[in-house]
């Protein structure tokens, strides 16, 4: 597996352009191997975000992270599809693996949460995250299996 230190820094970099409300995009695939088979089960959640924006701080794994720049209400969504090889798999699963969220300072942070050494029982995970939030905020996301965009930021 590729060291996520160096997908933060492709990131970094790839923002660089971005400053003044562009956008990057950035895409990795990793040597993790699912096969997506089984039997599924999704999860969905979404809810305004409160407080001040200074810091957006994503930690995400297995599916695709947005954050779009916005003058309307920030907010968030997160899909989370995860495949066992039983039902009974694929229920515990979706109850393990969280999406933490903590704010602290006028920073937001959000984190994946996976279980340690799922084993063959887990067959996929697919979470994909969407964030909604004032065009001044700093985004930093790190992401190991998935794309990540960010687009109409203009923090520096």
């Amino acid at each position: 597996m590729r060291s996520p230190i160096l997908f933060i820094l492709a990131l970094t970099l790839a923002a660089l352009p971005a400053c003044g409300g562009g956008t990057f995009r950035v895409s990795r695939t990793g040597n993790y191997s699912f096969d997506k088979t089984g039997e599924k089960r999704t999860h969905e959640e979404s809810a305004a975000l409160e407080g001040t924006f200074e810091v957006i701080d994503i930690s995400h794994e297995f599916g695709a992270v947005k954050v779009y720049g916005t003058d309307g209400p920030a907010e968030y969504t997160w899909s989370l599809s995860c495949w066992g090889r039983t039902p009974e798999d694929a229920e515990r699963f979706l109850k393990e693996i969280t999406l933490t969220r903590t704010t602290e300072a006028g920073a937001h942070r959000f984190k994946l949460e996976i279980p340690e050494k799922p084993g063959n029982a887990l067959r996929g995970v697919e979470s994909v995250l969407t964030l909604r939030v004032p065009r001044a905020t700093q985004v930093r996301v790190a992401n190991s299996f998935g794309d990540a965009e960010v687009t109409g930021i203009s923090a520096r």
